[in-house]
């Protein structure tokens, strides 16, 4: 059986200042000096090339507090942060996931987004209104298998994140604790 090489590079952002374009007009942002504070919500897990479903990415909110999306986007372009704003309605639970489906059908719904994910590789961010977020690059996805971060959330990338078979959406990540 041939022998699969993955690769996982991470690059955490939360810089004082935006080094991005400004995002759409739609969207109001301060382009003051930052101090801005780590999201309250991350990518935990993410599958990009699965057999018996679409793509999807799981966001987690670690806190004790729910928390609103108006104001997030998602993308899959290193160069665009503000590419996908996410549906002002989404909210994920204190403690809780969004299991959101990367099926380029952003038409059928707000948990839909309007792009998929390249089983060869690419980036993927999540960031806010005010230029904080983070951002990932991957490479080649086996079939089945997900990125995910473990524990859930853990900032000391990429020595956290794992490839799991299947993974585990909408639910805890295993691994170290």
């Amino acid at each position: 059986m041939p022998q699969r090489h993955f690769s996982l590079g991470f690059l955490l952002l939360c810089a004082c200042s935006s080094p991005w374009p400004d995002p759409p007009p739609s969207q109001t942002v301060d382009t003051a000096p930052k101090t801005a504070a780590p999201l309250n919500v991350c990518i935990n897990e993410f599958s990009a090339n699965p057999t018996a479903s679409t793509d999807w990415i799981e966001l987690h909110n670690p806190t004790s507090s729910g928390l609103s999306l108006a104001g997030y986007f998602l993308t899959d372009d290193a160069d665009d942060p503000y590419k996908y704003p996410l549906d002002t309605s989404l909210f994920v639970d204190a403690g809780g996931y969004l299991l959101l489906t990367a099926d380029g059908r952003a038409d059928l719904g707000p948990a839909h987004l309007p792009f998929s994910l390249n089983a060869d590789g690419e980036t993927l961010g999540l960031f806010r209104f005010d230029g904080a977020g983070e951002q990932l690059t991957f490479g080649v996805v086996a079939s089945d298998y997900t990125w995910s971060r473990q524990p859930d959330c853990c900032q000391d990338l990429p020595d956290c994140l794992s490839q799991t078979l299947d993974g585990t959406p909408e639910s805890t990540n295993g691994g170290r604790r």
